[in-house]
């Protein structure tokens, strides 16, 4: 077992170089009784987590990794880590030197186990450094240093959403009588938010300009990206609370199962609020701490904080 910890960077800039090649071969199932697939992402339903135990097809190609000399094959070892982005938590849980690596490895239950699959698991395959080097220029040197990486995606496969997201031209949003440099418009009029999702998809969507959604959708997963889409999330998450507890006739309650509940409830939890607080407040139109309340349970504050760490 190679204890060692594969160092990675921000980004793909590396001082030598990396031969994602070799294992372009690669392959993942996540279950035993499914096909392997090369990926990058794969879909589980949420009925498949309890049964989840993901195994390799571990092809790698050593002619690529050749290519490296003055190092040779015995200066390498094969490991693979699971990364949990949500809990900021990750873990090597097979590793072996090259010459050892079998054409399968299938991961124990008591590992899967161990990960919550549901949120979205990086399982990365790495060829790295088995021992550290004497140093010279342009070439790797230290222990567990990777000299080429595949990642998988594993998530749940998405819900249907309540709404659609859709990329507009400019002229879409004039026909409404919109401006056309509007960023964005939350189509909300005439829903009943307080009804079961697949009545409101019809009625329920999101437009972006066509510039906007093409330049949030290039940066998605960085903080550049993630910091504006997380503010304009609490914005609609917000008019979405207000405009269907508004909406609410005296004494109505709200459907745990509606698109309004399942917010109110996400939103109370997240943010640890009594839900009937967060209803009162949106009822006496007190949007500013309705909003407060949605930024802490969408982690806004820490999308918007991680742009100086990417400056």
């Amino acid at each position: 077992m190679i204890l060692a910890r594969p160092r990675t960077e921000r980004r793909t800039v590396r001082p030598f170089v990396s031969i994602d090649d070799a294992l372009s071969d690669v392959r993942l199932r996540v279950r035993p009784d499914a096909e392997f697939e090369d990926g990058p992402r794969l879909e589980i339903d949420d009925s498949q987590e309890a049964v989840i135990s993901p195994g390799f097809s571990l092809q790698i190609d050593e002619t690529a990794l050749k290519a490296l000399e003055p190092l040779d094959l015995g200066d390498f070892a094969v490991v693979i880590r699971v990364s949990d982005a949500r809990l900021h938590r990750s873990a090597i849980v097979f590793g072996t030197n090259l010459a050892n690596v079998p054409r399968e490895w299938r991961m124990p239950r008591s590992i899967a186990d161990s990960f919550a699959w549901r949120y979205g698991l990086r399982l990365t395959v790495a060829v790295v450094l088995s021992n550290d080097r004497s140093p010279q220029p342009g070439e790797p040197r230290l222990r567990g240093h990777w000299v080429a990486r595949k990642d998988f995606i594993v998530r749940e496969r998405a819900r249907r959403s309540a709404f659609q997201v859709e990329n507009w031209p400019p002229e879409r949003f004039a026909e409404l009588g919109l401006p056309r440099n509007t960023a964005y418009w939350l189509g909300i009029e005439g829903a009943d938010l307080n009804a079961n999702p697949e009545e409101v998809a019809e009625t329920l969507r999101i437009a972006f300009r066509s510039d906007v959604f093409n330049a949030l959708a290039a940066n998605e997963g960085s903080p550049k990206g993630d910091a504006p889409s997380s503010c304009i999330l609490a914005e609609i998450v917000t008019d979405i609370m207000m405009y269907g507890i508004g909406d609410l006739a005296e004494g109505d309650s709200v459907d745990e199962h509606s698109v309004l509940g399942g917010l109110l409830e996400r939103i109370a939890r997240s943010a640890k609020i009594d839900r009937d607080k967060l209803i009162n407040m949106a009822r006496e139109n007190l949007r500013p701490r309705v909003r407060a309340f949605v930024q802490d349970a969408l982690g806004t504050r820490k999308a918007l904080a991680k742009l100086k760490s990417a400056a």
